[in-house]
């Protein structure tokens, strides 16, 4: 495996032994060291792919030997060259490619040896970088489904990466769940205040407002009422007047504060609640809705 990861290079013999053996090295290092390179010919079939040099070992650097890490990080690079010339279908391919390797946890048996560690961590940058920029290909291929499915797969890798979850939630909304989506930020700011204990950035924060003021279908808000909650409170009241009596009147008033305080004036939508109030008057159900209104605009 060190051969393996550092391949083309010769890995001298002091380094190999501080590796397999550390401070409880035997009695006779080199001699055991040999036996070991021996074995690991051996198994290799052919003698050759395990170089000798003057002062260590090296696998060879050819056709004969397919390393997957190797194969994995060519194929996420080439993934990168292709968003950078914003080739979003060859780039995809690419990163899907890369993640086709991906069989679990790379050096999962040198787990805790320092060795290992930049090897590990920076295919797992790898890793995060296929998934992430897989999604937002996607996204832009009109893929939503893939996207979602790639985004989530970052969040299992890393469940506080805020990019992650932005990704998750758009490819959500674009597929059509904006319950869902919603539903993933505030899991988002859950997650911020317990584990980290700051807020979300700014930026999660404009997609969230962006996502409650997107309609799930182009006929699921009717104009009329969407055009008066933009409006003072006062107008609005003027131009409910034909609108039949004052239950229906505050039902109405209800959805625009609903409309209202999930967008950019909680404060409308605070004064278009006390309005559907007076409006229901003594009437039970309307009033019920009217106390819903500004809670089910703002969950």
């Amino acid at each position: 495996r060190v051969l393996a990861v550092r391949r083309g290079a010769l890995v001298p013999r002091d380094v190999l032994a501080d590796i397999l053996w550390g401070e409880v090295a035997p009695a006779d290092p080199d001699a055991n060291l040999d036996v070991l390179v021996h074995r690991a010919r051996r198994a290799l079939v052919d003698p050759e792919l395990i170089i000798t040099g003057s002062s260590g070992y090296a696998l060879a650097d050819d056709g004969r030997v397919h390393v997957d890490v190797e194969a994995f990080r060519a194929a996420v690079l080439e993934g990168r060259e292709h968003v950078a010339r914003n080739e979003d279908a060859s780039a995809l391919r690419a990163f899907q490619r890369a993640l086709d390797t991906w069989s679990g946890e790379p050096l999962a048996e040198d787990f805790y040896a320092d060795w290992a560690q930049p090897y590990r961590l920076e295919l797992q940058r790898l890793q995060l970088e296929a998934l992430e920029a897989g999604a937002r290909a996607a996204l832009r291929l009109g893929q939503p489904t893939q996207a979602t499915q790639l985004a989530e797969m970052a969040i299992v890798r890393e469940p506080l990466r805020e990019s992650a979850r932005l990704l998750f939630m758009e490819a959500l909304a674009e597929a059509g769940d904006l319950a869902g989506a919603l539903r993933a930020f505030e899991e988002l700011r859950r997650l911020f205040a317990e584990e980290v204990g700051a807020e979300v950035s700014a930026e999660a924060i404009a997609l969230h407002d962006r996502m409650r003021r997107r309609p799930t279908s182009p006929h699921e808000l009717d104009p009329a009422p969407t055009t008066i909650a933009a409006t003072d409170a006062a107008e609005a009241a003027a131009r409910l007047s034909g609108q039949g009596s004052g239950p229906r009147r505050a039902l109405i008033l209800a959805s625009m504060a609903a409309l209202a305080a999930g967008s950019e004036s909680y404060e409308r939508g605070a004064r278009l609640a006390d309005l559907a109030l007076l409006e229901a008057g003594g009437d039970s159900g309307a009033r019920a809705e009217a106390l819903a209104g500004p809670l089910s605009g703002s969950g």
